[in-house]
């Protein structure tokens, strides 16, 4: 009995670490499964536009957005300095930059990737008097970004501490927002998709790929 006993107390323990091992399992699993969750859903919260031009956007939806409702609407034909725009390999070109003016005063420009023509970047200019600290609060609150990000200084000499700050959130999202010195009545905001890049980077892949295919006779 004593025994049988002994055999039923060992069986139990095994049963009980077993439980006790699935279950710190489940709640890993769930955290995991629970940061993603979270994740993902900053990803999609995120302000991904500027006066309706979007990240991802196509070229003929943009042009007929700047139509609607530019002021002013035209190519910008320039490249270097702090407005040049990214040069890609794949088509050994500039992306095609545009420019949208408001009669607020406010510009949208908005860039094309050569390929897939998709907007992947977003450049504003808008007037506003608010302080350094309303800014960034107005920025997290308006793109809902965190409250994470790193001082950026387009302009080494600039008088302000505060003139510019940087968010990288979500898997491919870039936001840069800065103030224009001296007066500071206008700030800057710029948004950027490292995807949309990478998926016109990915479109010239299979035509190359297919160059060394024999065709059917």
């Amino acid at each position: 009995m004593i025994l049988s006993s002994r055999i039923i107390d060992q069986g139990t323990q095994m049963n009980s670490s077993r439980s006790i091992r699935q279950t710190r399992l489940m709640v890993l699993l769930l955290s995991v499964l629970t940061f993603l969750g979270v994740q993902d859903a900053q990803a999609q919260s995120l302000k991904r536009d500027l006066r309706g031009f979007s990240l991802g956007m196509s070229k003929d939806e943009a042009a007929r957005l700047a139509r609607s409702q530019c002021n002013n609407f035209g190519k910008v034909s320039f490249h270097g300095g702090m407005r040049a725009e990214e040069f890609f390999a794949s088509s050994s070109e500039y992306g095609k930059q545009f420019s949208c003016r408001f009669e607020d005063g406010s510009i949208v420009n908005y860039a094309l990737t050569p390929r897939t023509g998709k907007v992947y970047k977003l450049n504003g200019v808008f007037l506003s008097q608010m302080t350094c600290p309303e800014l960034l609060d107005f920025i997290i609150e308006e793109f809902k970004v965190g409250e994470k990000y790193s001082k950026y200084h387009p302009k080494p000499k600039a008088e302000r501490d505060c003139q510019g700050w940087s968010w990288q959130s979500g898997p491919s999202y870039d936001l840069k927002v800065w103030i224009n010195e001296p007066d500071a009545t206008r700030f800057n905001v710029s948004l950027m998709d490292s995807e949309v890049v990478r998926q016109n980077e990915a479109s010239a892949e299979d035509p190359e790929k297919q160059s060394g295919v024999k065709p059917r006779l």
